[in-house]
């Protein structure tokens, strides 16, 4: 075979002159090759309409061609009266293939038979096509231009199967990478707004309309702006924010972040990035909303116990020497009383140095309920019968302006409960309800049993999954503001007038249900009244158990042995007037500061040393009443201390 060579020069003279005109004409075969090729998407059939047509176009005898499908090369041949006949081999060893990818020409080989190629635009060689006559003659240049006309159509039809086949792959693959991208933003938690550069909405999902309570229609408008605006009542600081998304109009190629609080209570992180076009000018902009309300909510409560748990960490930390030095001011105190009975004004001096120590004690104590870790002295009470129990000391505190509202369960609600430490946690609460009340109102009180699931706990460590008794209390008083009940259970805080209150009742109060496994919930609003809401663990009641008879106090005289390390504690006589000037032992007031019955004469004994605590004969204490001993001795228990002396009786 050779390459192509001008008509005259392989054009056979005396050949028969209607081979020069196709019969039916160029125009008509062409025509009837394009209505056969439309809608034959696939290549291999394409080329055996081509072979076909080629055939009958210049009454060839037989035809034969090939098309490259990746490395290989698939050939076909067709003969008068045969089927087509299929062969796949390389195309690195394929020798038309190879003869024509050097030179895309038509060729015409001495035997007279004619090979075009199909060359596509971007693809180069796709295929060709190559006929003979029998016997063998060259075909004539009408019939060799009729095949390179053929052969063009069909690699533009092949081109356009191409195109239209990878549109449909493209277009596949877009769908399904638009349904993957839908499906996963409407999956995600976060709301997503996405605007075009000139701030019309182009899309966005569900979880943006559920956060910020809008209906489909309002985004119907497209317009991000007025949207935008329209949310501003429902922030706290519109202002803020609004700042914020000015400034993203001066600078569109920038990002945006800030927190975003609602008057609802909500909190949302709010980013807001640029959509660039591939050279870099912004094409629109991304908002995306984070709810992080309950993570807010979490922090706080962590802020809040750290906070507790330092006061409590400190509080135990100075109570001992605290109440040691009190304790000295007292003792010396009643002895000033006792022995010099002083005339007024000076007694009464001495009785507001009394009152004031022990308030200064009374504060300490309160401090120690956020650092005591020790376990408490707990019992199975009846929570309904221990509300009626503080009923009528309730009642008396909020007075008569204030109407008192008890609603008790209908079951039996048990508690595992300190009595001491939950009666004063309620008392302090219906203190608060009056305080909150003052041109009066109703104060509610309720108790249920409820169950709380470990995701309504969260945050709260101490408490546990499970059934809860709930004793809430309602009041009808003007509320809390948000910013307030932020703080309402930090130590100190108060937002009473100076001298009313000392800010440790609700934290006090905070710092006992927790330490019973409960918690505190406070729901408010200005205007609307407030309800604490007490949860404590339910546990089932024990059996009911006949109570102890009281022991008489002792009446006799006797000796008291203090024990502690710090001397004016121990002996706070030792400066004081010899008792023997007075010819008897030394009074000590009674334990009990409200009773005001006449209390035995004690003698104080004092030790020789503590650290080793060393006991005076017993001989020497006889008749001995109490051992007292401070609740803290550095490195050892008392306990130790009294053995001996428990046995010597």
């Amino acid at each position: 075979m050779q390459a192509r060579r001008p008509a005259r020069q392989v054009g056979n003279e005396t050949a028969d002159a209607s081979r020069n005109a196709p019969p039916g004409g160029s125009a008509r075969c062409l025509a009837d090759l394009c209505k056969r090729l439309n809608g034959t998407p696939d290549p291999l059939e394409a080329l055996g309409v081509l072979l076909q047509a080629a055939m009958e176009a210049v009454d060839a005898a037989e035809a034969r061609g090939g098309i490259v499908s990746d490395d290989d090369v698939v050939t076909e041949r067709l003969s008068c009266g045969s089927p087509g006949q299929l062969r796949r081999s390389s195309a690195a060893t394929h020798a038309t293939y190879q003869r024509l990818l050097r030179q895309p020409e038509v060729w015409i080989g001495n035997d007279g038979a004619t090979a075009v190629p199909l060359v596509d635009s971007t693809k180069g060689l796709v295929a060709w096509i190559e006929l003979k006559h029998t016997p063998p003659l060259p075909f004539s240049e009408t019939e060799v231009e009729l095949l390179e006309a053929m052969a063009a159509v069909t690699t533009l039809a092949l081109e356009t199967a191409r195109m239209r086949c990878e549109h449909r792959h493209s277009s596949r693959a877009s769908d399904e990478a638009s349904s993957l991208l839908s499906a996963t933003i409407e999956s995600t938690l976060d709301g997503i707004m996405a605007v075009d550069a000139n701030g019309d909405i182009v899309a966005y999902n569900r979880r943006f309309i559920q956060m910020w309570g809008l209906e489909e229609e309002d985004l119907t408008g497209g317009d991000c702006n007025h949207l935008l605006l329209s949310l501003l009542g429902e922030l706290k600081d519109p202002v803020l924010f609004f700042e914020k998304v000015s400034e993203l109009y001066w600078q569109p190629e920038s990002e945006s972040y800030d927190v975003v609080e609602l008057r609802s209570g909500r909190c949302f992180e709010r980013f807001s990035r640029p959509r660039l076009t591939e050279d870099g000018r912004p094409a629109g902009r991304v908002w995306t909303f984070h709810d992080v309300t309950e993570l807010k909510k979490l922090e706080n409560q962590l802020l809040h116990a750290q906070k507790m748990e330092a006061i409590g960490t400190l509080a135990g930390g100075i109570a001992h020497d605290f109440n040691n030095i009190m304790t000295a001011v007292i003792g010396y105190t009643d002895l000033l009383m006792l022995e010099l009975v002083p005339p007024a004004p000076y007694r009464g001096f001495l009785e507001n140095i009394q009152n004031a120590s022990h308030r200064a004690i009374a504060l300490v104590k309160n401090l120690l309920a956020f650092s005591r870790e020790e376990a408490l002295p707990t019992a199975k009470l009846e929570c309904n019968a221990l509300l009626q129990n503080v009923a009528g000391l309730m009642k008396r505190l909020i007075g008569h302006e204030v109407d008192f509202v008890l609603n008790l369960s209908s079951a039996p609600q048990g508690i595992l409960v300190d009595q001491g430490q939950i009666e004063q946690v309620l008392v302090n609460l219906a203190t608060n309800a009056r305080d909150a009340m003052p041109h009066g109102g109703t104060l509610t009180i309720e108790v249920a049993a409820i169950e709380l699931s470990a995701l309504e706990l969260a945050g709260h460590h101490t408490a546990k999954a499970g059934p809860y008794v709930q004793i809430s209390f309602s009041d009808t008083g003007l509320g809390i503001d948000e910013s307030v009940k932020s703080r309402i259970f930090d130590p100190f805080y108060t937002t009473k007038e100076v001298g009313k209150g000392s800010g440790l009742g609700l934290s006090i109060s905070y710092g006992i249900v927790k330490r019973h496994g409960g918690l505190i919930d406070v729901a408010s609003g200005q205007g609307r009244g407030t309800t604490f809401s007490v949860l404590l663990p339910k546990v089932e009641l024990a059996p009911a158990l006949r109570p102890h008879p009281l022991v008489s106090p002792l009446k006799e005289a006797g000796s008291v042995l203090p024990v502690d390390y710090d001397e004016p504690v121990r002996n706070p006589q030792n400066s004081a007037p010899s008792p023997s000037r007075h010819g008897g032992p030394m009074p000590i007031p009674p334990l009990d500061r409200n009773s005001r019955a006449a209390s035995p004469l004690y003698h104080p004994v004092e030790p020789s040393h503590l650290r080793p605590i060393c006991v005076p004969s017993a001989s020497h204490l006889r008749p001995i009443c109490v051992p007292s001993a401070s609740h803290l001795l550095p490195s050892r228990s008392p306990r130790p201390a009294f053995e001996p002396l428990a046995r010597s009786f």
